[in-house]
């Protein structure tokens, strides 16, 4: 009797190990389940992360080669605004220099708030520019180059003179509508403080000539795009660099009071390694191309 339960026992403890066998068995098929479904989604996932890395290959790609054949490399090698051909272009955004290009005619005379290299890209597109500058050294840089209808002005701060009736009342109109802010290095160099700067602001009313382009790139940007409204002939335009800045959204504001339409181009550039914003202001875009 005690024989045949001990192999009764014997049967059953073989059953509850083939039980558990059964169990482990189950257990491994469906962790071996779930690896090949973790498997089937990492190969899904690289197929993806392959697809996506394709994509940022092309995009370098397509990147690289525009900003290659705009001489984006050279200019930031040698920290100047120039092309492909090493030649002087506007310290203005890519897209912005492709606008100017179309609407530029021979004909125009332009006058800059600012010379540099773009004094040197106009003068072989229009009739006449008149650059001012406030930097001494810098505007005999840019003269040394300058072709014969090419005018650089210096007019350093704190230089005054005395100014027409016409010129004095449109200067005192000015700063009771916009007094300058504190004074600080930050405020000036941002070009928001313009007393320092009136006989440079002045400089455009120094001939009797309405301006096709007028150019706002440098100090004292108040005073200078009050007083550039006066002298912009009816279908002309005012170029005005770094408009995404915070700091120029009161006087893009006005400007906007005053009837102009603006065209903003974001894009890449000369020398910078970010994007940034140059925007064309008229009151006639309707008639861009005639």
């Amino acid at each position: 009797m005690l024989k045949k339960i001990l192999e009764l026992i014997k049967i059953i403890k073989l059953n509850f190990n083939l039980i558990e066998l059964k169990l482990s068995i189950n257990h491994l098929l469906s962790d071996q389940n779930k690896i090949i479904q973790i498997n089937n989604h990492l190969l899904d996932d690289q197929k993806k992360i392959h697809s996506q890395n394709q994509q940022i290959l092309n995009d370098s790609a397509i990147q690289q080669k525009y900003l290659k054949e705009k001489g984006w490399y050279l200019s930031v090698k040698n920290q100047q605004s120039i092309n492909f051909n090493n030649e002087p272009i506007p310290w203005y955004t890519y897209p912005s220099i492709n606008f100017a290009e179309r609407i530029l005619k021979l004909n125009h005379n332009i006058f800059e708030f600012g010379c540099g290299n773009s004094s040197l890209w106009f003068s072989s597109r229009c009739a006449t520019i008149k650059s001012v500058e406030h930097d001494n050294k810098w505007s005999t840089h840019i003269a040394s180059k300058a072709p014969s209808n090419l005018n650089i002005c210096y007019r350093p701060r704190f230089i005054s003179r005395k100014y027409t009736a016409e010129l004095a009342i449109l200067i005192d109109e000015y700063f009771a509508l916009f007094p300058d802010p504190k004074y600080t290095e930050e405020n000036e160099s941002y070009g928001l403080i313009s007393k320092p700067y009136i006989n440079y602001c002045a400089e455009i009313f120094n001939d009797n000539i309405q301006y096709d382009i007028i150019v706002i790139d440098s100090i004292a940007r108040g005073l200078s795009s009050y007083l550039a409204i006066h002298r912009l002939a009816e279908n002309g335009f005012i170029i005005f660099d770094n408009s995404d800045w915070i700091q120029y959204d009161w006087l893009l504001n006005y400007l906007k009071s005053q009837g102009f339409e603006r065209i903003d181009f974001y894009g890449a550039g000369p020398q910078n390694n970010y994007e940034w914003c140059t925007s064309f202001l008229s009151k006639r875009f309707n008639n861009l191309y005639r």
